[in-house]
């Protein structure tokens, strides 16, 4: 994609978010790993959301692991 992806700058906690979410994590696991309160993880989770302009949680990592975001580590057996 030739256009730059303009992006309300995340901050380091929804970074942390963003990288659980790449993982695989449900809100209630992202909670436990940052010990936080689920609601606040889900919190988290839809700024994210709205930050990246993204659908849903599958489409912000898509962005994410597009845009360098995060990193994307292929999964291994």
């Amino acid at each position: 994609m030739e256009d730059e992806y303009v992006v309300e700058p995340l901050t380091p906690l929804e970074k942390k978010v963003l990288s659980l979410l790449a993982e695989g994590l449900r809100n209630k696991e992202i909670a436990t790993c940052l010990h936080l309160a689920d609601n606040t993880a889900r919190h988290y989770v839809s700024n994210i959301i709205g930050k990246l302009q993204a659908r849903n949680r599958v489409h912000a990592v898509a962005i994410a692991v597009r845009y360098g975001l995060v990193e994307f580590t292929p999964y291994e057996n």
